[in-house]
């Protein structure tokens, strides 16, 4: 049942500029956390298995999520409204980078699923087009969600943030989407999880710290995108007003920023390749890493 909430335009802006000032700060350690991974990525030759490369385009679509906010802030702090329609074209590289990196993640936790449940088949896989394949996959669920988008556009005003490049049914589309590939996620994690039990601690490498980026990356995930996602369908179930609906996203955003700039963080505490890789860069000494084979679909590097 809808509300009767509303919003002035100033205290829109007012919160806009609070949340938008937050996003630049996410944005600029976002930028160089996944640089630094995507460099690691091109550079070592530890990490070439299907699985790091995802991680390395995740890392890039996760900077390009992030593009939209000097726009966003630039608005908030003129206080300018654009209509639903322009702002569909000026957030379509963000919003487009958003689709794929939620669909990827999901994507992710199937490669791990398959090399944990069944290994052979999954080192059988010849790997461009299965990365190709992957990388087609999430062009296509953005290409649907653009459709959609654009076809459900309006001239109505909005201050223009990433979401907001989706107006009407289509965005409701979008929004419920989210919420089943968030969940899909978890579903698939809990699998892995269940899966890994049965090694326990038989190869050379513990496939419980193996996966255990993974596992955390997994725990910010649901703290980010899935709280955000299902925050925004509950906030579209109550009100229609777009003030309101921009204001929310201004704040349960930050959540879904702070996941895109922590996996650098992560994977540098929790992977040993990751964390050698990363320091030759900035030139501090460490011993070399070997890559080794934990039979779990050539993971060991993660």
């Amino acid at each position: 049942m809808l509300t009767n909430w509303t919003l002035s335009d100033a205290n829109l802006f007012a919160v806009a500029r609070v949340g938008g000032s937050l996003f630049l700060c996410t944005m600029l350690v976002g930028i160089f956390g996944n640089g630094v991974i995507i460099l690691a990525t091109i550079k070592s030759p530890n990490l070439r298995s299907p699985c790091h490369i995802f991680i390395a385009i995740q890392a890039l679509t996760d900077i390009g999520t992030t593009l939209g906010h000097p726009l966003f802030v630039f608005y908030a702090f003129s206080e300018k409204f654009v209509t639903f329609r322009d702002c569909f074209w000026q957030m379509f590289l963000p919003n487009s980078s958003m689709n794929f990196t939620t669909f990827l993640m999901l994507c992710i936790g199937v490669d791990r699923y398959v090399g944990t449940k069944h290994i052979v088949c999954y080192k059988s896989l010849p790997k461009i087009p299965y990365i190709l394949s992957v990388i087609c996959g999430c062009i296509l669920y953005d290409i649907c969600m653009k459709i959609g988008g654009f076809l459900t556009t309006s001239d109505g005003r909005v201050l223009c943030l990433v979401p907001e490049g989706l107006a009407g049914r289509g965005k409701d589309i979008w929004v419920a989407s989210q919420i089943i590939i968030n969940v899909a996620v978890i579903v698939i994690y809990q699998k892995i999880k269940k899966n890994l039990k049965g090694y326990g601690n038989a190869s050379t490498s513990d496939p419980r710290k193996i996966f255990s980026s993974l596992y955390l990356i997994q725990a910010c995930y649901v703290g980010g995108w899935v709280t955000t996602m299902v925050l925004l369908g509950g906030q579209m179930v109550l009100t229609d007003e777009v003030n309101v609906m921009v204001a929310c996203e201004s704040i349960v955003g930050l959540a879904a920023n702070v996941n895109l700039m922590i996996p650098f963080f992560i994977y540098y505490t929790r992977s040993s390749v990751y964390r050698a890789e990363i320091r030759r860069i900035f030139g501090i000494r460490t011993e070399r890493v070997g890559y080794t084979d934990s039979g779990l679909g050539g993971t060991s590097g993660i």
